[in-house]
């Protein structure tokens, strides 16, 4: 991947946080995480991001996956900073949380 000159405007926003774990926040919908390593063309690149993944064997698990992911930075509001083991953290926690729900789940009876 070949990095490029950032615009006026993207590198006084976004500048400071190439190369760092970031959060960025859009006004509608999901919060999109990772590794900001480049802008292209009015998109963030992550690498690692933050998504899942489906296997058969254990059903969805949350990490940080080693692809780029873009996101579209025009709808991005407020861009936070973080870390590697924060995000980390979080997709153990959720992981965690999804097995209980599931276990919750098949403990209820079923209504006939």
């Amino acid at each position: 991947m070949t990095q490029r000159e950032l615009s006026g405007d993207e590198a006084k926003i976004y500048g400071e946080y190439i190369g760092k774990y970031v959060i960025l926040f859009p006004a509608q919908g999901s919060s999109y995480s990772g590794k900001l390593v480049n802008i292209e063309k009015g998109h963030a690149i992550l690498n690692p991001h933050q998504g899942a993944e489906f296997s058969k064997t254990k059903g969805l698990t949350r990490k940080l996956i080693p692809k780029n992911a873009k996101v579209r930075l025009e709808y991005i509001i407020t861009i936070e900073p973080t870390t590697k083991e924060d995000l980390e953290a979080y997709c153990e926690f959720q992981n965690e949380q999804d097995v209980l729900e599931l276990k919750k789940r098949k403990s209820k009876p079923k209504d006939n």
